[in-house]
């Protein structure tokens, strides 16, 4: 989508109003009886404004109940973030500032938040990684809900590299983005925050936790999550790039350090795949130094076998646990079968040292992963590749994957 069809796009998602505002309802002021003022809007009291956008706060100020127009002031509490006149607020950069009409020494204020970006695509998500230098603090707000096709934070090409410290803002406004394979975020750091997010993770592996690895003086808050761990251990082989994702981790969040809050995180996380569960396995955090985790309620699935009650926070040093908890439920394993094959002329030979049995969550998807094998590459146009399945009772799941000889 081109830039200037998505400024004349967000035109069209006003509510009430002829800018790029989300939010609108209708209703009068409340009128002072001592002076006779009222303030009439047809505008939220939170206002989200892309920077270098303007939009109208509409409000009509009344007097004895005549509508004046002669000494109404506006005025912005921090006009390096929002400018405002005549009503008409511009974004100058992201952050946030205060809005006010006045009128006869009455007032009424506006709570307007600046962001760099208005997320409804994919490609827009993909602007939170791609960023010249070492660090991202652009401000997003989701305006839908998206699906991810790349493997997030893993991504790299031509047009796009990873950068791996977000110092940001992502609101998501209540909207969902669906993923696999890798998680949202790398480290984030430095004062950002994460909001108002459904996050669907249910398809896949996760290199790492499901939402960041590292979140250092930063917060974490208002986040549903359905995640479903799949790989004890994840080899990724990529142009001689090998992923490893290992189990001691935390569902949501690894570690959490230095004041950092994590509030308001519910829903489930599923790590009935794994095998090698330990107590350093957190629900929700592995571990914590010196925070906050908060009004935090998640589901567990772990696998049948596992003694240990997975906890909110695995391991916490000088920090809050306050009002969380972690539900386990315990899931049956049926033994599936996994097996690798490799190119011999026209013919394709079972990898007798590659190939076996394991057992997997029944009624639950598991995925074959790629490995290396000498001489020869994965073919992933094959096919006959099967490369994730739901195991069943009987024992009847088979995996496959085909690999071509190396000229």
């Amino acid at each position: 989508m081109s830039k200037w069809l998505k400024l004349a796009m967000g035109t069209l998602l006003v509510c009430c109003m002829t800018a790029a505002v989300y939010g609108c309802a209708g209703g009068e002021g409340e009128e002072n009886k001592e002076t006779g003022i009222v303030f009439e809007t047809t505008t939220e009291a939170d206002v989200n404004v892309l920077k270098g956008e303007g939009t109208n706060v509409a409000v009509t100020v009344k007097e004895d109940g005549q509508a004046v127009t002669e000494g109404v002031t506006w005025t912005s509490s921090d006009t390096a973030v929002a400018t405002v006149a005549d009503g008409t607020v511009t974004g100058v950069a992201h952050g946030e500032a205060t809005v006010t009409v006045a009128y006869g020494g009455e007032e009424k204020e506006f709570a307007v938040t600046v962001y760099d970006v208005f997320v409804d695509s994919e490609e827009d998500w993909i602007s939170v990684y791609d960023y010249e230098g070492e660090s991202q603090g652009n401000w997003y707000l989701l305006t839908a809900d998206i699906t991810l096709t790349k493997p997030s934070i893993m991504y790299n090409d031509a047009q796009h590299e990873f950068t791996p410290v977000f110092t940001g803002r992502v609101n998501g406004d209540g909207h969902k983005i669906t993923y696999s394979e890798s998680r949202l975020f790398g480290n984030v750091k430095e004062g950002a925050v994460i909001e108002n997010l459904v996050l669907d993770a249910n398809t896949g592996f996760y290199w790492g936790s499901a939402l960041c690895w590292e979140l250092n003086a930063s917060t974490v808050r208002n986040i549903q999550i359905d995640a479903e761990h799949v790989y004890d251990i994840q080899y990724v082989v990529a142009e001689g790039v090998g992923w490893i994702q290992a189990a001691n981790i935390g569902g949501v969040i690894y570690y959490v350090a230095n004041g950092s809050v994590v509030e308001n995180v519910t829903g489930t996380v599923d790590f009935s795949s794994l095998t090698n569960i330990s107590s350093k396995f957190g629900a929700v955090v592995g571990l914590a130094e010196n925070s906050t985790i908060k009004d935090c309620s998640v589901t567990v699935y772990k696998p049948e076998g596992v003694i240990n009650t997975i906890r909110p926070v695995a391991s916490n040093t000088d920090s809050e646990e306050i009002n969380c908890t972690a539900t386990n439920e315990t899931v049956a394993l049926g033994e599936y079968t996994y097996e690798y094959y490799i190119q011999d002329g026209d013919d394709w030979v079972k990898s007798e040292e590659n190939s076996g049995t394991k057992e997997g969550p029944i009624g639950h998807t598991v995925i074959l992963p790629q490995i290396a094998i000498d001489g020869y590459t994965f073919d992933a146009d094959n096919e006959n590749n099967v490369m994730s399945a739901i195991v069943k009772e009987d024992g009847t799941t088979v995996l496959k994957a085909y690999y071509t000889k190396n000229a």
